[in-house]
């Protein structure tokens, strides 16, 4: 998987984290209580975790270049793409 693909991955992942947030919205404000409350936090983490993923990407896009001229010059030497991306790395900080 390309750093690319990581990174259609992510925005995939909080677009449904979105959703699933709005979800738990809605049932909060039909019903505020803390079962209701503790799902909605629970997503609203989530979301943030996603969206803190493609920030990292973001405040690294030399990174990401880097690792996708490597990839190309790899495909070009050896036949096939380099085995580490960055981006993986950056995610977890």
């Amino acid at each position: 998987m390309t750093d690319r693909d990581l990174m259609v991955e992510s925005i995939q992942n909080a677009v449904l984290a979105i959703d699933r947030a709005h979800e738990v919205s809605e049932q909060l404000k039909r019903k505020a209580n803390p079962e209701n409350f503790d799902a909605f936090r629970a997503q609203m983490l989530a979301l943030a975790g996603e969206l803190e993923t493609i920030k990292a990407a973001l405040e690294h896009v030399d990174v990401y270049a880097e690792d996708e001229v490597i990839d190309w010059l790899s495909g070009i030497s050896s036949g096939h793409d380099a085995p580490y991306h960055r981006m993986t790395h950056l995610a977890k900080k």
